[in-house]
């Protein structure tokens, strides 16, 4: 769609490389309110079988988690207390796999919103 302009679209690595500090989120009610999807095309730069789009954009799966979460990146006495618990390492997940991660418990400023059963 954007054919002569897809050297612009999406420069993440560029952007860590000039110092700035990056949120990932989504495009809601337009694309689906899903951090992992996001994750997975930040990292491999594509959503689906299709070629990477311009792969030296990438973000490692480090900085992508880290633009998703506010940058915080350990739970901290006096922190915020947001937590999610994954039955797989993301660090171990490609493809659909990392896309389709699920938390098996959620935990919002303290208190358990979500647990799989």
């Amino acid at each position: 769609m954007w054919a002569d302009r897809a050297d612009r679209c999406f420069r993440f690595a560029d952007m860590v490389r000039a110092g700035t500090e990056l949120s990932l989120g989504s495009d809601a009610p337009v694309s689906p309110i899903d951090p992992w999807g996001a994750i997975r095309v930040a990292v491999e730069r594509t959503n689906d079988q299709r070629p990477r789009r311009h792969p030296e954009q990438a973000l490692t799966l480090s900085q992508a988690i880290m633009a998703s979460t506010r940058h915080v990146a350990q739970v901290v006495q006096g922190g915020p207390g947001d937590v999610i618990a994954v039955a797989h390492n993301p660090f171990d997940l490609s493809g659909d796999a990392l896309a389709g991660l699920t938390s098996d418990l959620t935990v919002v400023g303290g208190e358990v919103t979500a647990a799989a059963l």
